[in-house]
């Protein structure tokens, strides 16, 4: 498929009429990657706006000890370093493709051409607020008390999704795990601890709120 045909896809560049000539200026790269492929290193020099149009692109820190925690997961539409490309600034953590991936990369040139676009702008801070309300949740579920607050918060946010008081965990227990920024045997415990109370009831993924 055609660069051109590749960008038309998302929705980013829908209504763009200059794609011809940002293409031509070579600002823009498609790239593929395999599965469990490094993208992104932590400290490096934020040179390009990363745009996920397939595939699951997950951000991950590493503490002294070499234990990673997965910070945030970028699917379809998501965009990796809009708030770090107009300021030079490097990436504060490391990124890698879960799966299969595709990505469009956008240099810092395009970026501000692109940028006087309306449709492409309106896209591209709705990306950027997105971004920021999911490292806000972040922030707070770190700076919860316990593991067991973080856990029947998520929990209910769960049956609210679901619609019911019996739902399918959406990740595995590891994933949910870096997702709360707690050890697995930790989150092991509580749940343990939840079911002893009769708080749950777990059947592998399967999870009742009781």
């Amino acid at each position: 498929m055609k660069i051109k045909d590749i960008l038309l896809d998302v929705s980013y560049f829908e209504k763009l009429e200059n794609i011809d000539s940002l293409i031509e200026k070579k600002c823009i790269k498609i790239k593929n990657f395999e599965k469990n492929n490094t993208i992104r290193e932590v400290n490096e020099e934020c040179k390009w706006v990363d745009i996920v149009v397939s595939g699951v692109i997950i951000a991950y820190s590493l503490n002294e000890n070499g234990n990673s925690t997965t910070m945030f997961e970028f699917e379809p539409g998501s965009i990796i370093g809009a708030n770090l490309i107009l300021t030079g600034g490097v990436y504060p953590l490391n990124f890698y493709s879960k799966n299969e991936t595709k990505i469009i990369s956008l240099s810092k040139k395009c970026i501000e051409e692109l940028l006087h676009n309306y449709d492409f702008t309106i896209k591209f801070f709705k990306a950027l607020s997105i971004n920021s309300q999911n490292l806000n949740k972040k922030v707070f579920i770190f700076h919860k008390k316990t593991i067991r607050e973080n856990l029947l918060d998520y929990f209910t946010t769960q049956t609210n999704l679901q619609k019911s008081s019996t739902f399918i965990l959406p990740i595995s227990k590891k994933e949910l795990a870096d997702y709360l920024g707690v050890q697995r045997q930790s989150l092991f415990r509580e749940l343990k601890l939840l079911r002893e109370e009769n708080i749950i009831k777990i059947e592998n993924r399967k999870i009742t709120m009781l």
